[in-house]
């Protein structure tokens, strides 16, 4: 894909590959309690979309064994953060992680998995309602959905209204009603919210 075709995301992210990792961890919170919501079992299927660097594998691919089954796969929309995770990936030597360069919006994997995972993820995706949809038709039946994300920072008022606008300016929006949207494509649906709005934990499931 050449700059031209590229769209607002990718070019960020295009520019913000090199730097993520030094960088999101100062902000980036709650990934290990998210991940540990997800109770995973070694022989589990899970998809992370907008695995981006591939940040959170380490704290999945332990829980998961490739002789039982068990795998994971990372989906981003930006081929430049593909390449850490591939990087990562390959370093690592984890033999049940891959890498899917896709849009989370109309993807067609052909296969559901036990666990899908967004960590700070669905508040850059444009067609984010579309990406719930497809999320639930790759869900295996018993399988869960765990969403990590900023809030709306509802008990930081005026730090508030600035943390909002710069996330905005970062194409993060964090004023859309995934939780409602959640809870409109699943009958069981929690929510566990922290820091007086910073981010919240949102577990689907059938």
């Amino acid at each position: 894909m050449n700059e031209r075709s590229e769209n607002p995301v990718q070019g960020f992210y295009r520019f913000h590959a090199p730097i993520y990792d030094l960088t999101r961890w100062a902000f980036l919170h709650r990934r290990k309690a998210a991940v540990r919501t997800m109770q995973l079992q070694p022989h589990h299927n899970v998809l992370e979309i907008g695995c981006g660097t591939g940040l959170n594998f380490a704290l999945m691919a332990k829980h998961l064994d490739p002789t039982r089954g068990g795998e994971l796969v990372g989906l981003d929309f930006s081929e430049a953060m593909l390449q850490r995770a591939r990087h990562r990936v390959s370093k690592r030597d984890w033999p049940h992680v891959t890498c899917i360069q896709a849009d989370a919006s109309t993807m067609q994997l052909d296969r559901r998995f036990d666990r899908i995972f967004f960590s700070y993820s669905i508040t850059m995706i444009p067609d984010w309602r579309a990406t719930l949809d497809r999320t639930r038709e790759h869900l295996a039946p018993a399988g869960r959905v765990i969403l990590l994300d900023f809030g709306r920072f509802e008990r930081w008022p005026l730090l508030g209204t600035c943390c909002r606008a710069w996330l905005r300016i970062n194409h993060v929006d964090v004023t859309q009603p995934f939780v409602d949207a959640l809870r409109e494509r699943f009958p069981n649906v929690s929510v566990n919210r922290w820091l007086g709005g910073y981010a919240f934990i949102a577990i689907a499931s059938e």
